[in-house]
């Protein structure tokens, strides 16, 4: 079956249709006229065409530049046409529904990488990172998701996987042919062997926690009291007006999130609600909700008011960051220290921050 589907962000200058399959120049024919009345179905590969998309009344409904690509060369190993077309929505919408109506479907979301994997023009590992470079937050997911894509990845597992068949076949023929001379076949080669395939792949899997963090983010939560600061906080972080900030304790009642790029690093911050005892429902389900935030996040900002000393719920709140990552920030350094946290042992690293809450 020939799929279409829309290739580009909305609202850009340009528009690109992609079509694939066995009936893709066909189809694309169809709706196509060319200004020198040449049709696509004569053309080579890689070549594009000048003409109009018209309809069933032969009417032009937009000018356009079609790119030719024949099997196996293209992105799908199939027939295939990119259709680049003025970025307008409406013109954009008729385009689709032109070569649906001539036979077309349209394409599941990652339909085409999957058929380029299902043809072989490239391994798994391959095809997942075209979503995560699509996804990329930050130059440093970029560069890991297309290392992966150029086959990085494949080549280190194969090198593993060529070492682990070799010794395989010297075990086989050894168990068939047990009185010849096998090449390399000793007790401290096979180990050798055995122990440096453990150690490439443990590489790797550690390799793999460190860019899944850059690929996905650092699930990060702003916590502490009501109006000690945590939404003035949160505002600075992603340099917008994220969260209300008020002089009302409680105005946060729900989680809001922003991610933020910290030295390449996406963080996926997210401010909550005053953690405090309280019998308004509302108020409650959000600082359960911030509890929950507290116990998944993978690191903890958690807030103090510098102008008070410790009370009850800071201590709670201490006691939930045992355990974690977390980082504890000072607002508004005056009779609290930096120091006294410190002694208690709690966080690794307090810092005063001079903000208003």
């Amino acid at each position: 079956m020939t799929i279409c589907a829309i290739s580009t962000a909305h609202s850009g200058a340009i528009g690109v249709i992609r079509t694939s399959g066995p009936k893709a120049i066909e189809i694309t024919d169809k709706i196509f006229r060319s200004i020198n009345g040449k049709p696509l179905a004569e053309r080579k590969t890689y070549t594009q065409s000048f003409g109009h998309i018209v309809n069933e009344k032969s009417e032009i409904i937009d000018e356009v530049l079609v790119s030719i690509f024949r099997a196996p060369h293209s992105y799908t190993g199939e027939n295939s046409t990119e259709i680049s077309c003025h970025g307008s929505e409406y013109i954009l919408r008729e385009v689709l529904h032109l070569l649906i109506a001539n036979g077309c479907r349209l394409a599941e979301p990652g339909e085409f990488t999957k058929r380029a994997f299902l043809n072989g023009k490239m391994d798994l590992t391959s095809a997942e990172s075209v979503m995560n470079i699509i996804s990329a937050q930050g130059e440093q997911a970029e560069k890991i998701a297309l290392g992966v894509l150029e086959g990085r990845l494949f080549k280190e597992i194969k090198k593993i996987n060529d070492k682990l068949v070799y010794d395989m076949a010297l075990l086989s023929a050894w168990v068939d042919y047990p009185y010849e001379e096998i090449e390399d076949l000793s007790d401290n080669n096979l180990k050798e062997h055995i122990k440096e395939s453990r150690e490439s792949l443990q590489k790797l899997i550690n390799d793999f926690d460190k860019g899944q963090i850059i690929l996905e983010g650092v699930d990060t939560a702003i916590v502490g009291c009501p109006n000690v600061g945590k939404s003035t906080l949160m505002n600075l972080i992603s340099g917008t007006e994220k969260s209300i900030v008020t002089e009302i304790a409680g105005t946060t009642r729900d989680t809001i999130e922003e991610v933020v790029n910290v030295r390449g690093v996406p963080l996926v911050v997210v401010d909550t609600a005053g953690i405090r005892e309280t019998e308004d429902v509302v108020e409650s389900i959000g600082v359960d909700r911030a509890v929950k935030r507290l116990q998944n996040a993978e690191l903890v900002l958690a807030v103090f008011d510098g102008s008070r000393e410790l009370n009850d719920a800071d201590r709670k709140l201490i006691d939930l960051c045992k355990d974690k990552k977390a980082i504890g920030i000072i607002a508004i350094s005056d009779k609290i220290k930096s120091s006294e946290i410190k002694k208690r042992r709690d966080f690794r690293n307090v810092f005063t921050v001079t903000i208003d809450p």
